[in-house]
């Protein structure tokens, strides 16, 4: 059974209270769904070279937003919209780079009174520290994937124009909680927009990476992002499927999702 925990300055489950925001103009409802510590086969042997070699990862439990963040909620943190996709607030935000999520991250961390993740002097995230982050590549497919080990995050495991927003549909993103869940509850884990990580990107990584809660390489030069967008191919939609850019990048396909330590 999935665990929703539901953040807003009216109803709060974090033990804490939101400073320096009105009831007049509440921090939209962000979902969080709890998922169980476990263990799963991260990447794929018979795809691209750095999907290889399947392997096994262990992680703690997190929380993870059911949701990309929407534009609504991002604008209630940062107080701007900066989507270049703009015709609904329910949209997942986009055009924002990785920095702008870290930031994103930090604020909403301290309107909880939880503690920041990121030292913004050098962008290094303390894993240590309650508040909000972006998900490491590993958690962010052993999400998708769900306990099934489906390819595609999506509620039976496949891709279709039915089940996921990729470049077969509307030619734009939607709504976020437009196409069925996932096994774990979570919508829009293949399609809609691209989702930031918090790891560096490495193509080998996979050769030599811990097998208990792997956090990427200690450096690089991009940052790795997952599940496809409404621009993408089926096949970039796969829950293994790898790809980065570097961290001040920007584009109207590319969003996030936040995670906690529970």
């Amino acid at each position: 059974m999935r665990t929703l925990l539901i953040l807003s300055s009216f109803f709060v489950l974090l033990n804490g209270t939101i400073t320096n925001w009105s009831e007049s103009q509440p921090i939209s409802n962000i979902d969080l769904v709890f998922i169980p510590s476990g263990s799963f086969e991260m990447g794929s042997n018979k795809r691209y070279g750095d999907e290889r070699p399947s392997h096994k990862v262990t992680l703690n439990d997190f929380l993870i937003s059911a949701t990309e963040i929407t534009q609504a909620q991002y604008a209630k943190v940062i107080d701007l919209n900066p989507s270049l996709e703009t015709e609904d607030e329910s949209w997942p935000v986009d055009g924002v780079s990785w920095y702008d999520a870290v930031i994103f991250c930090n604020r909403l961390s301290k309107a909880f009174e939880l503690q920041p993740c990121y030292n913004l002097k050098n962008w290094q995230c303390d894993y240590t520290k309650n508040g909000f982050r972006l998900p490491t590549e590993a958690e962010w497919e052993y999400a998708a994937r769900g306990v099934m080990q489906y390819e595609y995050g999506t509620h039976d495991g496949g891709i279709s124009a039915f089940s996921a927003n990729y470049n077969r549909n509307e030619g734009y993103s939607t709504a976020v909680g437009s196409y069925p869940v996932n096994i774990y509850g979570l919508y829009d884990m293949a399609g809609n927009v691209w989702e930031w990580c918090n790891d560096w990107y490495g193509y080998r990584y996979y050769n030599n990476s811990p097998e208990n809660n792997p956090r990427g390489p200690l450096s690089g030069n991009t940052r790795s992002v997952r599940g496809g967008s409404w621009l993408s191919k089926w096949y970039e939609c796969r829950a293994s499927f790898r790809q980065n850019y570097p961290p001040d990048f920007k584009s109207s396909d590319l969003g996030f999702r936040v995670v906690r330590s529970p």
